[in-house]
């Protein structure tokens, strides 16, 4: 599985990576969504999106309408059955090996068809 932030300001080209048949195979694709993406949609406010997407002070940024990349996401998933949405913010509160992140045990990524969230320095069995 393919997975990039909806905070990242290229995830929009991300999002339409299945539209062209051809252009990635042999993965599934996700975005990792947010808890403020999500308030944005409902809100109907301006989204930020930056580079790095963790930094306090990032390279670049830009502003979005949410609710517009909303209904890219729908629309595409309905047309292609990608991407998928993965709800990060929901997955690293609820996740065990994220109490322990200030040691290095964060989750980076998750494999939905087995259920088991991979951490860094760890296998997935």
């Amino acid at each position: 599985m393919l997975s990039v932030s909806i905070k990242h300001p290229d995830s929009e080209k991300f999002i339409d990576a299945k539209m062209e048949q051809g252009k990635i195979t042999g993965a599934n694709v996700s975005v990792k969504m947010d808890d403020d993406f999500m308030r944005s949609v409902v809100d109907g406010t301006p989204y930020i999106q930056q580079y790095p997407v963790d930094a306090r002070n990032p390279k670049y940024s830009k502003e979005v309408d949410a609710s517009v990349l909303w209904d890219k996401i729908v629309h595409n998933a309905w047309k292609s059955a990608e991407p998928g949405i993965l709800f990060w913010d929901t997955i690293t509160r609820e996740s065990v090996p994220d109490c322990y992140a200030d040691l290095g045990y964060k989750t980076v990524s998750t494999n939905l068809v087995v259920k088991f969230r991979c951490v860094p320095m760890t296998a997935a069995v």
